[in-house]
Order: structure tokens, then sequence, then C-alpha cells
């Protein structure tokens, strides 16, 4: 329950963060046509908090983990609502510590949505994205956040996750909520210069729930596979949905 963010590797690995403080690790099951079929060797455990104690055991409040990334030499970070934070995991193992983060005022339960490594920056860098605003920061372990661009939000939508791209492009993943229509997302994506260079809009009668989460990996036929999960809040109305979308750049 409660899956906020994803990432996924080539290789197929997979890892997911939620809303309790889980921690979701399993591989990409494949069918013969390169179709999704499911996930396999799962393994689910909870995230150690700064005390050395699992997170959840605090409570919501200082658990809600929304984005998760990891730099290239494995280290990991966390970034959480609520109790606004995020938090460095090094691959070596032991507690996290508080790593950098954008100096500004998070409306309540509308923080730090969206994280991704960010290795154009340099080694230990990541860009964070903020739900209610669209503001993005780039961070490093070693330096203070400095502000980068606003993702243009209207008609409801909010900035939930974000995927840093080969060539300087950036995915973008926005979601909206209302009783009418429903859930509602896109998913974005921006070039280099910042000009939006296609998108998808996913509304109802498609196949849509709370998509929270998006990572990219190398498609089997080419181009980029697009991996979407959605939060079900640990609601009866809501599911657990894990879907894929294959595009090609031009």
């Amino acid at each position: 329950h409660g899956l906020s963010d994803l990432k996924v590797w080539p290789d197929g690995r997979v890892l997911a963060v939620g809303d309790e403080g889980d921690l979701l690790e399993a591989r990409l099951v494949l069918d013969y046509a390169g179709h999704l079929t499911g996930l396999k060797d799962a393994r689910l455990t909870q995230v150690i908090g700064e005390d050395g104690q699992p997170m959840a055991s605090h409570g919501k409040v200082d658990s809600d983990a929304e984005g998760i990334a990891e730099l290239a030499n494995g280290d990991r970070l966390i970034s959480l609502e609520e109790h606004d934070r995020i938090l460095f995991y090094p691959h070596a193992g032991g507690p996290p510590r508080r790593a950098p983060m954008p100096d500004v005022t998070f409306a309540a339960n509308a923080g730090m949505e969206a994280l991704a490594a960010y290795p154009k920056a340099g080694a230990d860098a990541y860009v964070v994205g903020i739900e209610a605003t669209g503001e993005t920061f780039i961070c490093r372990l070693s330096a203070a956040c400095t502000k980068y661009r606003t993702v243009e939000l209207k008609d409801g939508y909010e900035l939930s996750a974000m995927e840093v791209l080969s060539g300087g492009r950036t995915a973008y993943l926005l979601r909206a909520f209302d009783p009418l229509r429903g859930a509602r997302v896109i998913l974005r994506i921006v070039g280099a210069d910042g000009q939006v260079e296609d998108q998808l809009e996913l509304a109802r009668p498609y196949t849509i729930d709370n998509f929270e989460g998006v990572a990219a990996a190398p498609s089997p036929g080419g181009g980029l596979r697009f991996y979407l999960i959605s939060d079900d809040n640990f609601s009866k109305s809501q599911r657990t949905l894990l879907v894929a979308f294959d595009w090609r750049p031009g």
C-alpha cells in the first residue's frame, strides 16, 4: 500500500518507497514480447530513521516518504513530507543523516514529492521538486540547494515525481483529482532548453489511479519505457498499479 515513488534500472531492478516508511525492492517480469507482466524477487523492508529504528515506529507524520533517488555509487536519498526533510543513506550502511534541502516554506502535506539523481551537476547531486508550486532545485550533498526551473501547473495539477533522462531531458509526472473528473495524470517530457517535447495525458475512461511515481529505462523495442506507480492511500476505492508506456524521441 501507499507506494509513492519508484526507480527502475536497465537490468530490471526496481526500487520503490511508501507512505509508511516501506521500501520495496524487486525485479521486473516481461513476457516473450517484452511487455510488463509483473514483479518477482520482491523484498519489503522498513526504512530506518535517524535514530536507527524503523521510521514507522514514530507514526505517519514522521514516516511519510514521497521520493527516492539512488546515486551512482549506491548511496540513496529519501524525501519526506509532513515532517519535511531529506535523508541520506550511505551505501556502506548505518543510520541516515540529513541532506541539504530547499530553503523554502512548504504547504502542509505538499512538499518534496519529486526526487531524482542529477549526475550532470556532480556525483553527489540530486534534483528536488515541490508538489504545490512546481519549483525544482538542484542540490548536492556537499553544497546548498539552488533554484532550477519551475514546472508549469494549472487546472488543479501538482508535481508528483520526476525522472532525469539522457540528452538533458527531464520527465515530470503531474497529477490532479476532483470528484467530478476523478484522477488525472500528465507525463510531460521537457528538453534541455526547458521546452515541452511531448506529453501523455491520462484520464477516464483510460486505466487511471493516483499515479505518484515515475521511472524510465530503455525499452526492449528501442526508445524509452516509462513506468508509473500509483499510491492507493490504503483505500478500498483505490489501487496499487504499475503500468508501462513506450516512447520514442521525435
